[in-house]
């Protein structure tokens, strides 16, 4: 348990967890705890090279291996180059290990054997944490502590290491050095114990009040409970103003989002594994990212922020609230600790879980006795308290723990602990999620618990106006979002907007009540205003529409022009033409590549449409533009297979947002032969193609509209004649006098 610097497994989450345990137990039961912690000086370089050699003579290594070692070392020199005076004499390396050696962690950690076993060996040391476990100290390389539960164990312990690194020749830094000494008074209640003073080198080594804290292995190692949970406090507000900065630094929006995924998130994942912060710290980080968001999409307050957690493989930003990322870090590291190859931790788990039970449920010995794993499970699944062999107490004066909000969390997610049996063993705590079939380990527990606890894609899908697109998003579709797609911000910004339905036309100014109805601002159109409408029907864009259509139908045609040149194919391509072997309605398909001499024919069409997938319909609309095209040429593939024909038919679909068919991939690789790194290249493009044609229409048609309003603005404008006041005209009609002002003539 003690050494765990440089293993196949992260020492740090274990010894951050056993430290963690210390103080939850002190704090619960009330008792003694004795800490030190070492800071060596220059470990690394004034390790003595003999004692490595001697280590590994006891410890059984195989004297070729230690002969091989030690030639390495043996003579070795270094040269500086870059020196003032140009290269310098060869320096001879005579203590310490080589920097940058895979070997030398392995080294050093072997030197530091005699340490740790002299500590395991002393008796009536350390600090008991459940039966037959009574660790004294851990160490992660040359980061070293030691603990006991009395003033007398932490004296020995320390001599130990005192007298350790007077026969090696290391030397501490007494400056960097700490102590904690917690007493019971008498009253019950944690004070320092005064009595205890250690010193090492002459120096007298820093004790520790109770609500300061040594930073051990990157998190604060403290007895103060609420300092302890509000260290992450200055963390996070650093976070929070890198993240705004970011977000005014004039990048682009997916370039923000990739910088936070790669630069910002990453800096609280190791401290939210071990600490316990407050949830209005986590949501205060979480708000300030969506506020900033918003505000460089241009969209909102009414917009959901489902799209800016939904995963990049369904369309959305793939951020993780630092709440949810918490909560999943909490369950895969008691899953972790309950799993450890350590059979040690694994017992000292299980004894801290048995402890807030005992705290918490009155329970009937004879029926638990011998049955500590269900007993834990039960708890973990929050079962027990229906048990009739346990009732839970009203008040239960527990602390609060991590095993307590796994509890929770557990319970809110629906995730449960499973007693299973396998080749390995019987396995007490296994979990199985929904969207994966197989028995999570080490290496999965955390992805997939972090995939089970995201909904946001869910929530997204099912929103009935923002959601409606949600379904067909995804893959080559929902590149543009994360890599720009030499995109402009405009557009960029369209394309986003536009799948959340916030671009402003006049069904949804209407549905925010600022229009009184959702006609279309082109005159002559009677339809409502709709972006499918704008994008896709509006008789005033066709032309831009068309053009859209056109220039993907011809970019497609050249990569197969390509893909024919490099097969040396004699077939014929031909582009919105007829069939010539075909003498039914004139049906003009976008694509037919046509071998006279093989008498083969593909006949493909290109669509473009507004895609939609609401939560009851069984089709996108994407699939139900496949299926038409499919029927509306079957007439000509039936006809050629009468006349000796081997016809294929094939249609490929794109979304006016961006939005890729799946089997389009299929039909360029498999039907048009296009390589596939060529057709994934195509299909990124088209949808970005698709995406700026689209904002440009849009453009188009809000210019229209502005024209129009000028030229009206101007008319009115020059009916008026100076001096007169703002009734334009009287009207008699019988004896009845109508006034007539700017808004009525305007109609």
């Amino acid at each position: 348990m003690a050494q765990k610097g440089f293993r196949e497994f992260n020492g740090c989450h274990e010894h951050n967890f056993l430290a963690t345990t210390m103080l939850d137990q002190t704090r619960r039961s009330r008792r003694k705890l004795y800490q030190v912690w070492y800071d060596l000086r220059n470990a690394f370089g004034s390790l003595p090279q003999p004692l490595m050699w001697q280590v590994l003579r006891r410890i059984g290594v195989e004297p070729r291996f230690i002969n091989r070692c030690q030639d390495i070392y043996e003579g070795s020199a270094f040269v500086i180059m870059n020196a003032k005076d140009g290269a310098t004499d060869p320096v001879r390396q005579e203590v310490g290990v080589y920097q940058g050696c895979p070997l030398s962690p392995l080294l050093f950690i072997a030197a530091l054997i005699p340490l740790v076993r002299r500590l395991e060996l002393l008796e009536d040391v350390g600090v008991p944490l459940a039966e037959g476990v009574r660790p004294c100290t851990t160490a992660y390389a040359d980061d070293i502590k030691v603990f006991s539960d009395s003033a007398d164990g932490i004296r020995r312990c320390h001599d130990v290491v005192r007298r350790f690194l007077q026969w090696t020749g290391l030397r501490a830094n007494p400056a960097k050095c700490a102590s904690l000494a917690v007493t019971i008074n008498a009253r019950g209640n944690p004070t320092l114990d005064d009595s205890v003073r250690l010193g090492i080198h002459g120096d007298v080594i820093s004790p520790l009040t109770l609500n300061e804290s040594y930073r051990y292995l990157g998190v604060g190692d403290g007895f103060d409970h609420v300092q302890h949970r509000l260290q992450l406090e200055p963390k996070l507000q650093q976070i929070k103003r890198e993240a705004v900065a970011l977000m005014k630094s004039g990048l682009a929006v997916w370039q923000v989002v990739k910088a936070l995924k790669t630069y910002v998130y990453p800096k609280v994942d190791y401290a939210l594994r071990h600490l316990r912060p407050l949830r209005s710290q986590l949501e205060g980080f979480d708000c300030a990212v969506k506020r900033g968001l918003r505000h460089m999409l241009r969209l909102p307050q009414s917009s959901t922020t489902e799209f800016f957690y939904a995963p990049t493989s369904g369309g959305g930003l793939g951020l993780q609230s630092l709440v949810e990322m918490h909560q999943s870090l909490q369950v895969a590291h008691a899953w972790q600790m309950l799993h450890s190859k350590d059979p040690a931790l694994v017992a000292v788990a299980k004894a801290q879980v048995l402890q807030v039970v005992h705290k918490r449920y009155r329970l009937l010995n004879d029926h638990w006795t011998g049955r500590d794993d269900e007993l834990v499970r039960l708890f973990l699944n929050s079962e027990l308290a229906s048990s009739p062999h346990a009732t839970i107490h009203r008040r239960s004066g527990d602390i609060a723990s991590v095993w307590v909000d796994v509890q929770r969390v557990l319970c809110i997610h629906r995730i449960t602990f499973t007693d299973r049996a396998d080749e390995s063993g019987q396995d007490s705590f296994a979990i199985r999620v929904p969207h994966h079939t197989q028995w999570l380990d080490h290496k999965s527990v955390l992805r997939h618990v972090k995939l089970h606890m995201i909904r946001h894609q869910t929530r997204w899908q099912s929103l009935v106006d923002q959601g409606r697109t949600a379904r067909v998003h995804g893959g080559p579709g929902s590149k543009f979002v994360l890599s720009g797609a030499v995109l402009s911000d405009a557009e960029h910004r369209f394309g986003i907007q536009a799948r959340l339905n916030q671009v402003d036309t006049n069904s949804v100014l209407k549905r925010r009540r600022m229009r009184p109805n959702a006609h279309c601002r082109q005159s002559a159109c009677l339809s409502a205003e709709t972006l499918a409408h704008v994008l896709n029907h509006c008789a005033s864009n066709m032309h831009l529409i068309r053009q859209r259509h056109d220039t993907a139908l011809e970019r497609i045609g050249v990569e197969i022009r390509k893909a024919l040149q490099r097969t040396k194919s004699q077939a014929e391509l031909r582009l919105n033409q007829t069939v010539p072997e075909y003498t039914g309605a004139a049906l003009r398909p976008d694509m037919v590549l046509r071998d006279v001499n093989a008498k083969t024919m593909v006949i493909a069409d290109l669509a473009v449409t507004f895609e939609t997938h609401g939560a009851g319909s069984r089709l996108s609309s994407l699939q139900s533009s496949y299926d038409f095209k499919m029927l509306k040429y079957k007439p000509i593939a039936d006809e050629l297979r009468l006349k000796g024909w081997r016809v294929e038919s094939a249609a490929i679909v794109y979304g006016s947002l961006g939005s890729v068919l799946p089997r389009n991939l299929k039909t360029y690789t498999d039907t048009l032969h296009l390589l596939k790194r060529d057709a994934r290249t195509l299909e990124f493009r088209l949808s970005s193609h698709c995406v700026r044609s689209s904002r440009r229409i849009w453009s188009w048609h809000c210019q229209l509209h502005r024209d129009r309003q000028r030229r009206g603005a101007a008319t009115r404008e020059s009916r008026r004649s100076g001096g007169t006041c703002r009734l334009l005209s009287r009207q008699r009609r019988g004896d009845k006098l109508v006034f007539m002002t700017d808004r009525a003539l305007s109609r």
